[in-house]
């Protein structure tokens, strides 16, 4: 390196109290790391400084390897022990019998135990089920005793067995009434239908027959408005249903028949000597 670069390097350190700057007593600081170094020598600066130190630190890193070597060698030796230790405990394991049957005993056992409660937790509830069935059956007999006592019906065994005969017979003889009411129900439920299609189709006669007097009125109605119209029109509307009877135009004999018509309509629009006497008076 050109010792020009060297001395500007050395330059842009300062000798004092600054943001990048080393003491005479071994300090420095670079922005905001500070601290001190004040080693028992110089290392770098001179030849024989530099040599000596090298030396040292050959010296040093053979001492460690020196000492690495050891611990290598201490570590080879454990590993071959453990290696043996690990191939004894192999060959122990390997010459140990088979788990499976024990496995497989312990799994039976944990099966046999487990129904085993199963079957205690059942007996036990079977017996609780069985007191309380006692106690019921006790309760029923001193209910149904008491009960029967109030009623004067029988309670013994054969006397309750013929009640119920005689129950099942009243229920079959109950069942027999149910169905006939059932028919009786479904037959009058079809006089019922009966009766409203009958009163639907007198409902619709009164209807006809109201809309056919009302039909008969309006006929009437329109059949005297056509008189009275025809009345007052006369001669018009006997032309036009003349004219309505016509062969088309330019057929032979029109001409003259419109002409006489003209004739005759013009005669009897005319009024008659009374008639304008009549008018005039008015």
């Amino acid at each position: 390196m050109p010792t020009e670069r060297i001395a500007a390097v050395l330059a842009s350190i300062a000798l004092a109290e600054a943001d990048v700057a080393v003491t005479r007593d071994g300090r420095f600081r670079l922005g905001p790391l500070a601290g001190a170094h004040r080693p028992e020598r110089a290392r770098y600066v001179g030849a024989t400084a530099r040599a000596r130190h090298r030396a040292e630190r050959i010296a040093a890193i053979e001492a460690e390897r020196a000492e690495h070597e050891a611990e290598r060698a201490s570590a080879e030796a454990t590993i071959a022990a453990f290696s043996d230790l690990l191939d004894g405990m192999a060959d122990a394991v390997a010459a140990l019998p088979s788990p499976a049957p024990a496995r497989e005993a312990r799994t039976r056992l944990i099966s046999a135990s487990g129904a085993v409660e199963q079957a205690e937790r059942a007996r036990v509830t079977a017996a609780r089920d069985h007191a309380t069935a006692q106690r019921a059956r006790t309760e029923a007999t001193r209910t149904l005793r008491r009960v029967a006592a109030e009623h004067g019906v029988p309670w013994e065994p054969d006397e309750v067995r013929g009640l119920q005969a005689q129950l099942a017979s009243a229920t079959a003889t109950l069942s027999d009434y149910r169905t006939a009411a059932a028919a009786l129900a479904e037959r009058d439920e079809a006089l019922q239908d009966a009766m409203s299609t009958r009163d639907a189709r007198e409902d619709d006669a009164r209807e006809a027959a109201v809309e056919h007097t009302e039909a008969d009125r309006r006929h009437a109605e329109q059949a005297t408005r056509l008189k009275t119209l025809t009345n007052s029109l006369g001669t018009q509307v006997a032309e036009i249903l003349a004219r309505s009877s016509e062969p088309p135009r330019g057929a032979p004999g029109r001409r003259k028949r419109s002409r006489r018509r003209r004739r005759r309509n013009s005669t009897q629009r005319r009024p008659s000597p009374a008639t304008r006497g009549s008018n005039a008076g008015t």
